[in-house]
């Protein structure tokens, strides 16, 4: 029945997306049965049940229990959660984390999912699992690592960096870190920007060790699990944001009291394996971005086949036809870009570690590049292709206003 508001229902975004298939054949990438899976299941199940959240199942925080006690519960449906669950049984976590693929997997799954709201659960599980099995030390891995790989209800993940007045400049925190004599440091602060808070089961976490040093330099990234071995929150929630979009996935401020934590890497090198770890996020960005104007234009399109003007369909319109044709050029420009810099960010991931090579330093520069130009398309082609439906297009109870409202974030995340 969710056929009748959105008119690829059915379609396989990984298999029927032929640009995208042309793309990785021409970077050697070679998929499998997960993905062409994972291409049906994002149009038939994923795309209802984002769209049913966003519109009247929004997550709540509920800050006490029934003794009183503060707890971090952010209430979500079940079924809610179980697309999450759903989501990562096709790999597009465990897989990179394993060995068994690259990262560039994970990418090209970002922008079959490309859900702004729940491809940024997977996004920072990704991260999480990613900076505590390359940076962590050997026991707190194989103490934590398992859960994130395992079959039924794996571990989700977070990352707590941004603060009130430091969003880009990391170098301007305030969360402190100490080092107890007991060896676990303990971080102090107030995070303002927490995507996935109330569903994560472990964070990374940005805070500057005492005495703290000024600058980016000071800059220390640790990992926390959300609950301490006693069962008590590690840290607080304080609230949700009330967003424009996203709305699947819980963005909230936590408030870090003692917060017990493990140090990844070295002291001195904090401030660069923080913006390594970040740099997932930037790619699968630009992956889903591009991801939700695809789902965009192929609306379009189907919608331009059936609805006809002037006694001929609007594909038959020339004008109408520019138009998508234009905006298909713009895509496929912006895609195979951005997947060039996926593979090549890919490619020297999990071997270098700071300071870095020249290769790594050009893999990540041309992730900043493709993060401006994903993000500018993605809002203009899901804009624009709203426009092409007409008044339909701007309805709420259509998925279209959606994806474009998911779409603005990107050039901001």
């Amino acid at each position: 029945m969710f056929s009748y508001l959105w008119l690829s229902t059915g379609k396989n975004y990984y298999r029927g997306d032929k640009p995208l298939q042309l793309f990785l054949s021409y970077l050697n990438f070679v998929g499998d049965s997960d993905l062409d899976a994972l291409g049906g299941y994002v149009s038939t199940r994923m795309i209802e049940e984002a769209y049913y959240v966003d519109h009247y199942a929004r997550p709540v925080l509920k800050r006490w229990n029934v003794r009183g006690e503060e707890v971090n519960y952010v209430q979500v449906s079940p079924s809610h959660l179980q697309t999450i669950y759903d989501l990562l049984k096709f790999g597009v976590v465990s897989k990179t984390i394993t060995g068994e693929r690259d990262l560039f997997y994970h990418f090209v799954s970002g922008y079959v999912i490309s859900d702004a709201g729940f491809f940024c659960t997977i996004t920072v599980t990704e991260q999480t699992a990613y900076g505590l099995a390359k940076y962590g030390n050997e026991e707190t891995k194989a103490l934590y690592l398992p859960n994130f790989l395992k079959n039924e209800k794996p571990w989700l993940g977070a990352t707590f960096y941004t603060e009130v007045q430091a969003g880009s400049d990391l170098g301007g925190l305030e969360a402190v870190a100490d080092r107890g004599t007991d060896g676990i440091w303990r971080l102090r602060g107030i995070k303002y920007f927490t995507s996935n808070v109330g569903l994560a089961d472990a964070a990374i976490i940005t805070a500057k060790p005492t005495p703290p040093r000024p600058g980016a330099k000071g800059v220390a990234t640790f990992f926390a699990p959300a609950y301490r071995r006693d069962g008590s929150p590690n840290w607080m929630i304080l609230r949700l944001k009330d967003k424009l979009g996203t709305v699947t996935v819980p963005t909230g401020e936590v408030e870090l009291k003692d917060t017990e934590a493990v140090l990844l890497g070295s002291l001195d090198a904090g401030i660069y394996i923080a913006l390594e770890i970040l740099t997932i996020a930037r790619i699968d960005n630009s992956t889903a971005g591009l991801g939700l104007a695809r789902k965009a234009l192929w609306e379009a399109y189907l919608y331009g086949n059936e609805r006809r003007a002037f006694g001929k369909r609007l594909v038959e319109h020339p004008l109408y036809l520019r138009d998508l044709v234009e905006m298909e050029a713009k895509l496929q420009a912006n895609l195979l870009l951005t997947l060039v810099a996926a593979k090549a960010f890919s490619d020297v991931a999990w071997r270098e570690k700071p300071p870095y090579s020249q290769t790594y330093h050009y893999a990540r520069l041309l992730t900043h590049i493709v993060k401006n130009l994903a993000a500018w398309a993605s809002i203009d082609i899901t804009r624009y292709s709203m426009e092409l439906l007409g008044g339909i297009g701007f309805l709420e109870e259509f998925p279209l206003a959606k994806i474009h409202r998911d779409a603005l974030v990107t050039a901001i995340w």
